[in-house]
């Protein structure tokens, strides 16, 4: 075996000071940003076919250019550099020894595939690569005093008792303080991030819709003036009727928050719960302690937090997949029916809520349920069959909700609004796209799965990196190949649609994979001594190895936390969909107007929408704003007031006259 000290390049003090500075000086550059994918002393543009990068390193101020092709080159000549020393030479040999080698080379190109910058790639893959060269410099000029911590018997004394604190909790109480802990951290991006109101078009209408189920209609009747209520392209008015594009499961979850009058509360427990679920589902197909550690990990996994802040669909279905693959795992343990038919409930309530996602997640799992049957069917036969019986009561149940909505079972409401070019595959979009290619799915695939790698914990390093040293520790468990798949499938299926979020909200279309991922991330950090001691052939303790994990942990929170936190608060708060804007809104609460119709500009009208009364029957009515032909919606509330509002400014009207 290698020993540790012949792989640490830093042998003096002046030399690892210089590493420190080194390290810090990257990470300091990197880590701020002016919003998820722009960093705030980094850019890179486009000249020609090369692409040149400009730094302004900090606190220096120095300014350096460079292209790519340039910066590839550096790469590769330190890499031959570094093949010179023995040490180095070594791990590759012992890494790349048969017969793994063919298997570990196709994991090490998944994990490449999620790192290939395309678009505005560059900017994201640049930032992980530099940032992971920063941690690793400040991790190997500190190696000395991790070696001193590492033989300190008191400080891992005191970890474990840490450890034994809360690993002796209940299931009960760590499962409450978990989700107490994700529901405060929920609320607190749901106020400063999205002000607890729906920021992305989507939301809008489903918020609107949840109000429509809440009077007890499926669809509310289409408007008399419905110029007036026009919500194109994702609420449909058609043979009077007035519902969104968007299937039920979702709609109804909103119902609840509509109902108690606090809707803004429904993503926020649902996150919250998904967290809860994520620990017992650690604990039911790995341990306890693996359990734990997810559960903990996910209360501050950022992309969880803050799409649990606000209203997207995605919630609903990362609960309910995730409920789905808990009960999946109980069914293939206990046998036991109640477990089979939960796990349907989740998986079709999933599907009644974005139905292609559902079908995507459940690849993994309906064949590994083949495999089981085949192999011994008197076992799992009938529980199966109770799992696919619940499914299919929720999908006659949302086929059901088609054929009142829409008029055909099978005809759904994108397909109303859209054509048939809204579904995936290639030479499809719907009427003004364009056609969807295998080369544009590859773009979209890219730019998810760039920013997943940033997005999911907001490291500086690759987020996916613990996935990646789980499987190159060559440990064989087949829930570690069932949670990796879900992201695979998830990326593979999504790379037939044609639909691009634009950089806002990438990568939701693979949120559903969260769950899995926060799972094997915790796998992946608990084999990391495997990985170094057995395949990598390091000679070192494994309180060392663990000691610096948590160390690199830490240091990765804390530049996430100090530097990049407040960036994304600010652009969430801010510039994220700037065209929802509810100032027509808090103008007529500051104005404590009441029994109106407030007829607001078409620019602001996203934002005040969701507001009205499904009937149009509410105390206030928000109106766009049709100019002379207002008067037609003033004659059908004679006993209103009518007021005209331009964003902050609002002013009462008796009767139309023209600006």
């Amino acid at each position: 075996m290698i020993t540790a000290h012949h792989l640490t390049t830093a042998s003096s003090i002046s030399l690892r000071l210089i590493l420190v500075f080194v390290g810090s000086i990257i990470l300091l550059t990197v880590v701020p940003h002016i919003n998820p994918w722009t960093m705030s002393h980094v850019s890179t543009e486009y000249q020609g076919l090369e692409t040149l990068i400009q730094i302004q390193l900090q606190p220096l101020n120095w300014l350096v250019k460079f292209s790519i092709k340039t910066w590839i080159w550096c790469i590769a000549v330190c890499f031959s550099i570094s093949l010179s020393f023995q040490s180095v030479r070594q791990v590759l040999v012992s890494f790349f020894l048969p017969p793994q080698v063919a298997k570990r080379l196709f994991v090490i190109m998944l994990f490449l595939f999620t790192m290939w910058p395309l678009s505005k790639g560059w900017s994201t893959v640049l930032y992980l690569i530099c940032g992971s060269g920063g941690v690793c410099l400040i991790m190997i000029s500190f190696y000395p005093i991790l070696r001193w911590m590492a033989h300190q018997n008191q400080l891992a004394e005191i970890a474990h008792q840490f450890w034994r604190l809360i690993s002796k909790q209940s299931s009960l109480a760590f499962s409450t303080l978990i989700f107490l802990l994700a529901l405060f951290l929920t609320n607190l991006g749901s106020y400063y991030l999205f002000d607890r109101t729906p920021h992305v078009t989507d939301s809008v209408v489903q918020l609107f819709h949840g109000r429509i189920f809440a009077s007890g209609r499926l669809y509310a009747p289409e408007p008399e003036l419905k110029e007036f209520f026009d919500f194109n392209p994702l609420m449909i008015m058609k043979d009077g009727k007035w519902y969104s594009v968007f299937p039920p499961g979702h709609v109804l979850m909103i119902m609840l928050g509509v109902l108690i009058g606090s809707p803004w509360l429904v993503n926020p427990i649902l996150g919250s719960a998904t967290v809860v679920l994520i620990y017992f589902l650690g604990k039911e197909v790995y341990d306890e302690n693996t359990g734990k550690l997810a559960g903990i990990l996910a209360c501050f996994c950022s992309f969880l937090l803050v799409m649990s802040s606000g209203f997207m669909n995605h919630a609903t279905a990362l609960f309910c997949g995730t409920l789905f693959m808990l009960f999946f795992a109980r069914t293939t343990r206990r046998q036991r029916r109640l477990d089979s038919f939960i796990a349907g409930i989740g998986l079709g309530w999933m599907a009644s809520t974005r139905p292609f996602t559902a079908v995507l997640v459940s690849i993994p799992f309906c064949i590994y349920s083949v495999i089981l049957m085949i192999k011994k069917p008197r076992m799992y036969l009938a529980c199966f069959l109770t799992l696919a019986t619940a499914v299919l009561l929720i999908i006659v149940m949302l086929l059901s909700y088609n054929y009142v909505t829409n008029g055909n079972p099978m005809l759904f409401g994108y397909v109303v609004q859209f054509t048939e070019g809204h579904n995936p595959g290639f030479g499809k979009s719907p009427p003004g796209q364009t056609v969807h290619t295998p080369s544009h799915g590859l773009v979209l695939s890219f730019d998810r799965l760039n920013f997943l790698n940033l997005r999911l914990f907001e490291w500086p390093i690759p987020s996916l990196i613990f996935v990646l040293v789980l499987f190159l520790s060559g440990v064989k468990n087949r829930w570690d190949l069932l949670m990796g798949s879900v992201l695979i499938t998830l990326a593979f299926g999504y790379f037939f649609y044609w639909y691009s979020v634009g950089s806002n909200l990438i990568p939701r279309f693979l949120y559903e994979s969260v769950a899995t991922l926060v799972l094997l991330t915790v796998r992946g950090l608990i084999y990391t001594p495997k990985f170094v001691r057995d395949i990598l052939q390091i000679a070192v303790t494994e309180r060392l190895i663990r000691i610096t994990l948590i160390f690199s942990l830490i240091l990765c929170f804390a530049f996430m936390v100090g530097l990049y936190i407040l960036p994304i608060q600010k652009y969430y708060a801010n510039d994220f969909y700037t065209h929802i804007n509810t100032d027509p809104l808090q103008a007529t609460k500051a104005k404590k107007i009441s029994n109106a119709i407030i007829f607001v500009d078409q620019r602001y009208y996203r934002g005040v929408f969701p507001q009205n009364h499904s009937l149009l029957t509410g105390d206030i009515v928000f109106a766009i704003d049709r100019g002379d032909r207002n008067q037609l919606l003033m004659d059908q509330y004679p006993n209103r007031k009518f007021y005209r509002s331009d964003g902050k400014d609002l002013e009462e009207i008796t009767s139309y006259s023209p600006n």
